[in-house]
This record gives C-alpha cells, sequence and structure tokens, in this order.
C-alpha cells in the first residue's frame, strides 16, 4: 500500500496506469446451457431485465467480476435501412443542436445512444450488406480487480476459458491513470471543440470534468477518484492516500480496437496545469507584470499563440514552455 509519508512532492504524479474497463464480443466454445451452467458456478447471478445492448438479452452479474450478456436467436439485418436510420438521427441531433425542430421528442445524450448503437451493428454487417450474426457473448470486466479481490482472476480467466477468443474482438476498452493530486487544484483546458461537462462539488470546487460525448468512441472523464469511491461504496486502492485524481480515456468499437497499434492519443488537445503554478507565477517579484499576464493567458489559451506574428510567436512559446519546464512544474506526467 502506497502511503503519503512516503510521497515527495516531486513524485506527486502517475501513480499508476490501468485498464479498468474491457469489453469482449466473442463466441462460445462449450453448449450454451453447459456455458450458462459453468457462468452461475463461477458467481454470476443471472439478472431479471434484459439487456440495453443490440441483441443481446440474458445478463449474468458477478459483484466484482464483470457482467456478461448472452445474444439472443440470430438475426439478419438489412445494412441500407440501419443507415437511413443513422442519416435520420445524425440530421436530427444536428437540428436539436441548434434548437431547431425535429422528428423525435429525444434528448441528444438519447439519440447519441442510439446513434452508437447502429454503429455497432454496421460494424458486424458482411460483405452483403447485411448483420450476418452476432457474437455468442458480451463480457464486460475490470482487469484491475484481479489484484484486490480473491477469486476475481480465477472467475474472470473462467469465462475467457470457453470463449473462441482467435475470433474474438474488443468493443469498449477504459484507459485510466491515477495522479496523486487533487483535481480542485488543477486548472484544464481542453483546446479542442469538444463538449464539455462539468461539475462541481458543495464547495464549489471542480470534482469531474467530462469532455466529449459519452457515446462518443473517445469519451474523457477527469475525475475524483476518492470521492468516486466513497460515492459507490467501490474497491479503494490508494487507501493510504487522500488524494487521487483519475484521468481515464473511454474508447469503443474501432478506436478501442486499434490504440494499440496506431498514434492516436485519446488525451491530445488537454493541457492541464497546477493551480499552484499560476499562483508562484503571480507571486514572481522578478517577473514584469506584462509577462506574468501574457504567460498566465498563455497557459490557459494556448491557441493564442496562432494569432501571434511569428518573432513574438517564437519568444512566448519559448517562455512559457521554460515556465512550466524548469521553474513551476509540480506535477511531473500530467
Amino acid at each position: 500500500m502506497i502511503k503519503e509519508g512516503k510521497l515527495h512532492k516531486k513524485d506527486q504524479c502517475l501513480l499508476d496506469a490501468t485498464i479498468d474497463k474491457l469489453t469482449v464480443l466473442a463466441d462460445i466454445e462449450i453448449h450454451k446451457d453447459a456455458f450458462i451452467e459453468k457462468v452461475q458456478s463461477l458467481g454470476f447471478e443471472m439478472q431479471e431485465y434484459k439487456s440495453n445492448n443490440y441483441g443481446y438479452s440474458q445478463v449474468f452479474m458477478h459483484e466484482h467480476a464483470g457482467r456478461i450478456e448472452i445474444a439472443e436467436q440470430r438475426k439478419r439485418v438489412d445494412a441500407t435501412e440501419l443507415i437511413q436510420k443513422r442519416n435520420r438521427i445524425i440530421a436530427d441531433i444536428k437540428r436539436a443542436k441548434k434548437g431547431q425542430a425535429h422528428e423525435n421528442a429525444l434528448s441528444v445524450e438519447d439519440m447519441e445512444n442510439i446513434l452508437e448503437n447502429i454503429k455497432e451493428q454496421l460494424d458486424q454487417c458482411d460483405e452483403r450488406g447485411y448483420l450476418d450474426r452476432l457474437k455468442d457473448v458480451r463480457y464486460e470486466f475490470n482487469p484491475k480487480y484481479y489484484e484486490y479481490v480473491k477469486g476475481v482472476r480465477e472467475a474472470s480467466k473462467g469465462i475467457l476459458s470457453m470463449l473462441k477468443m482467435e475470433c474474438s474482438k474488443i468493443s469498449q476498452i477504459h484507459l485510466a491513470f491515477d495522479y496523486y493530486v487533487q483535481i480542485s487544484d488543477l486548472s484544464i483546458v481542453d483546446t479542442k471543440s469538444r463538449k464539455e461537462t462539468i461539475i462541481k462539488g458543495k464547495t464549489k470546487k471542480l470534482e469531474t470534468m467530462y469532455l466529449g460525448s459519452r457515446s462518443g468512441r473517445n469519451h474523457v472523464a477527469i475525475y475524483d477518484k476518492k470521492q468516486e469511491n466513497k460515492d459507490k461504496g467501490t474497491i479503494d486502492q490508494y487507501e493510504g492516500l487522500s488524494k487521487i485524481t483519475r484521468f481515464e480515456a473511454r474508447l469503443r468499437n474501432d478506436y478501442a480496437r486499434e490504440f494499440r497499434d496506431s498514434k492516436f492519443n485519446p488525451f491530445e488537445g488537454i493541457l492541464v496545469h497546477h493551480l499552484e503554478t499560476m499562483s508562484e507565477i503571480e507571486k514572481d517579484t522578478s517577473m514584469r507584470i506584462e509577462d506574468k499576464a501574457m504567460i498566465l493567458h498563455l497557459l490557459k489559451n494556448p491557441s493564442a499563440l496562432g494569432e501571434m506574428e511569428k518573432s513574438k510567436k517564437t519568444r512566448w512559446k519559448k517562455e512559457a514552455l521554460l515556465i512550466n519546464k524548469n521553474r513551476y512544474q509540480s506535477c511531473r506526467g500530467l
């Protein structure tokens, strides 16, 4: 267990990088009834409700080893109809975002969820334009629990051993990076034009920031992990520490499958500075007030560099990098 007394300020950065959630689609190697019997013997309990994911019905839950969904009788779906429906949804989302009337009364978030469902179906279409078949099982689990809960590794491996992993595919993966820092002590700026949702606590300090659509292929969540553990009653892997901020990229479909082989960075465009950095700049008596104002502005609005003349851009870019790298950087790795 990591304890605060063993951490020096210069080390208050990355504590752990892990896969927080993984969703695998695969076929089973044994008879469906035998698979269900084995699933239940491993501690998964059948739920009364049906799955919300297209084509899946039966749901089995384990407190820590994840969620299993089993496909209904396989269906064939005309991709042309799906594409037409997708286009209508996209048009409705655009109208809704502009405040215009659209065909259905759903919220933008609900329409985006439908759109993602359609995309997932189209992704499984064969060369004839039909959804030939669903994978037998959709298994969602948290590999991180392997280290913290007894029996989870065995239960999860038991499920995976019954699946045809050579023909499986990943449909969702959550990448989590944990830092020993309080999120309310950070200045977080997204330089990309993504949807942004800010959640503050009772003290009006930042607790959670979402970037991008929740149903999108890349949804970034930055949040107070200690507070989430308290709210949800989930396992706290950092019991010896009082503050943890998690930077989590939630990748779906092609982003989830290709991230390991591509140069795609899900956190690209996100700039993070410790508020202490801003404070120290403001208190620095060796700097001119005009320089302070410009540096603080550039740290929060880096795109302003693009509006400068070439000579000024070179100077201020160098100044901002030097300050952030050598003098005031208090959270290496962020």
